[in-house]
């Protein structure tokens, strides 16, 4: 199944800011995962925001906020989108 995952991020954008990574500048942001289950959805949401941050730029900084993420961000919604 698809879900479509809403993360609060208005803790994570400022560090973002200061280590001068430009993605996920929003308060909020929508990840599209495809997972078996809800709870799935929301793990593998948040693993992908710490790996699209390291895409963009790959530092000491950068790596402790990926490796910390659960204490920044927070799912707000999710939705199933359709069954894969």
């Amino acid at each position: 199944m698809i879900y479509k995952v809403e993360v609060n991020m208005e803790e994570l954008t400022p560090l973002l800011r200061e280590s001068k990574v430009g993605i996920y500048s929003k308060p909020t942001t929508f990840i599209f995962i495809q997972a078996d289950d809800p709870d799935d959805a929301c793990q593998e949401a948040i693993k992908k925001i710490g790996i699209n941050i390291l895409k963009e730029k790959n530092n000491s900084i950068t790596q402790d906020i990926a490796a910390m993420l659960h204490d920044y961000v927070r799912v707000v919604k999710i939705r199933s989108i359709k069954h894969a």
